[in-house]
């Protein structure tokens, strides 16, 4: 299995719901490619705010992003692949 982590900022133009709002579309867009770019597994995180830490959250250094994707390829080859196909550059646009 090989895996990718993409740590993203917002633009400063961007308030935190305009933020969330484009991570989602971003990420239904990443959903509806899936199987044509080999993803064998998708999740996306976006930070807890302050006042609501469950007690399974563990302490680390600060996040310093405003969001985090996460995708699973069978192999580091099947993701160059997905990368190099026509249908990657299809859902970047």
């Amino acid at each position: 299995m090989f895996k990718v982590i993409m740590l993203v900022k917002k633009k400063d133009r961007l308030t935190k719901d305009e933020f969330i709002a484009l991570w989602q579309a971003h990420s239904q867009k990443v959903i509806t490619f899936k199987d044509i770019l080999r993803i064998k597994h998708y999740a996306k995180t976006l930070p807890l705010p302050a006042d609501n830490s469950p007690a399974t959250q563990r302490k680390t250094q600060a996040f310093t992003f405003d969001a985090m994707g996460e995708l699973w390829y069978e192999s580091k080859e099947a993701f160059i692949q997905a990368r190099n196909s026509p249908a990657d550059r299809l859902w970047r646009l």
